[in-house]
């Protein structure tokens, strides 16, 4: 085997190297984003899941005083934080304004 066709096999296996780095590191960099962007999801959710089941909760319990008394409103809000079982510093109000012709909405607002 000549010197020459021993640098023809070593231009070879060096464009087949750079190649697999390059694929390596595509797929390293596609794995690497979804990590990065599946972290930030989960952490929107982490950190606003309580708040909706406060919310929900809260719901819950105006549609429960709606249901007892159907002319029940609220129209500046209701500080609901001890009866849906909302932590100190946070708080669950209702509003449910008189409005002419129902459906009237209903308003729940968490304040962290």
């Amino acid at each position: 085997m000549d010197t020459r066709q021993r640098m023809r096999e070593r231009g070879a296996v060096m464009t087949i190297v750079v190649g697999v780095a390059l694929v390596a590191s595509v797929l390293a960099y596609g794995i690497l984003y979804l990590a990065v962007a599946n972290a930030s999801r989960n952490q929107f959710y982490t950190d606003r899941g309580p708040a909706r089941y406060f919310a929900e909760a809260g719901a819950v319990w105006a549609m429960q005083q709606l249901w007892v008394d159907p002319a029940w409103n609220a129209p500046g809000g209701v500080d609901i934080s001890a009866q849906v079982g909302a932590p100190a510093g946070t708080t669950v109000s209702v509003s449910y304004p008189v409005c002419g012709v129902p459906p009237c909405p209903l308003q729940v607002t968490v304040i962290n």
